[in-house]
């Protein structure tokens, strides 16, 4: 009578609209977008059309899953890289000897 029973540890569920898409993606696709209309005056008249086609195709590019990071989009990763700590994330150079 000695079963082993699976207890999930944590429940996690998404918000899915579909296969790849799902509801923050669309948070992050009207934020962006926002911005674009917000930014819309910097433009040029001539090239406003294609400002707005090119910031629909960034804003659908940042919401793919990233490459390096399967859990996570790719604007995830921006963010997540843009928020580290300068102050502990410094480059070790190292001096061949003979070089000041």
């Amino acid at each position: 009578m000695n079963r082993e029973l699976n207890i999930a540890r944590s429940l996690e569920s998404k918000n899915k609209i579909n296969r790849y898409f799902n509801a923050t993606d669309g948070l992050f696709i009207l934020t962006y977008l926002s911005f674009t209309w917000a930014l819309e005056d910097q433009v040029h008249d001539s090239l406003r059309y294609i400002y707005y086609i090119f910031s629909f195709a960034i804003a659908f590019y940042l919401t793919r899953q990233s490459f390096s990071n399967v859990k996570r989009k790719i604007y995830m990763s921006l963010v997540f890289f843009l928020q580290k700590d300068t102050f502990t994330y410094k480059p070790y150079y190292h001096n061949q000897e003979g070089e000041d």
